[in-house]
């Protein structure tokens, strides 16, 4: 770094968050550890979410998702037309929605299942012990 990017970043400091002592200065939203002091609510969060859903969201981003998918709103379209009699030859009964609905809740399983994986793999990633840069040393 030449001289006139560290008076840059020097201009860019403001005041410690907690005084004149603090551990933590703000740089443009960036946090600047001084010590080990360090006080874990002024800090950015920095963990790793892979997962696509969590367990509120996941029926209805599922279903949407699910819904999505052409070859599954063809097969619902050809079961709902299956309920009309004039043009069934099931006599009216859907029999294609059972196979269908089937296949949805599979697809749902193994999302669930793989979105489970993704959040055991981030709970592993962002509990480990990292390195912090230390302006000082």
């Amino acid at each position: 770094m030449n001289d006139y990017m560290a008076k840059e970043k020097k201009k860019d400091l403001k005041e410690p968050l907690n005084g004149p002592n603090s551990s933590i200065t703000e740089t443009k939203g960036i946090n600047i550890i001084r010590d080990n002091d360090v006080h874990m609510s002024k800090m950015v969060d920095n963990k790793i979410v892979t997962a696509k859903f969590n367990y509120i969201n996941f029926l209805p981003l599922n279903i949407m998702n699910q819904l999505s998918r052409m070859q599954n709103i063809y097969f619902l379209i050809v079961s709902w037309m299956q309920t009309i009699r004039a043009i069934s030859i099931s006599a009216g009964k859907a029999v294609q929605a059972w196979p269908t609905i089937g296949v949805m809740i599979l697809s749902m399983l193994k999302d669930f299942y793989e979105d489970r994986k993704r959040h055991i793999n981030d709970a592993e990633e962002n509990n480990q012990i990292a390195s912090v840069y230390n302006e000082t040393k």
